[in-house]
């Protein structure tokens, strides 16, 4: 996640983990954060949220490139947006 600390985002954002399943292979990933590390591994861990989609779609959506209503969301998108919404590459 080389995009993930950059200048100017704000600290202080909550820790969490957000587990992303893709349903078109057998790959599961979790993203733990804690403070300001942001660290990934190949394994499904206890989640706030759990992502379903295609791993196309996973990728889309961590680069902020769709939103989470195409997706099947374990937990609310109010939760995902929390641990994950100023994490993400903005567009303008």
């Amino acid at each position: 996640f080389g995009f993930y600390k950059r200048a100017g985002r704000p600290d202080g954002e909550p820790d969490g983990r957000i587990g992303l399943e893709a349903t078109d292979r057998p790959e599961r990933w979790t993203v733990s954060k804690s403070g300001e590390a942001l660290v990934a591994s190949r394994r499904m861990d206890d989640c706030d949220v759990v992502v379903r989609a295609t791993a196309s779609e996973l990728y889309l959506l961590l680069w902020n490139r769709i939103g989470t209503e195409g997706v099947e969301l374990l937990g609310t998108s109010a939760t995902f947006r929390r641990l994950w919404g100023s994490q993400g590459v903005t567009w303008q």
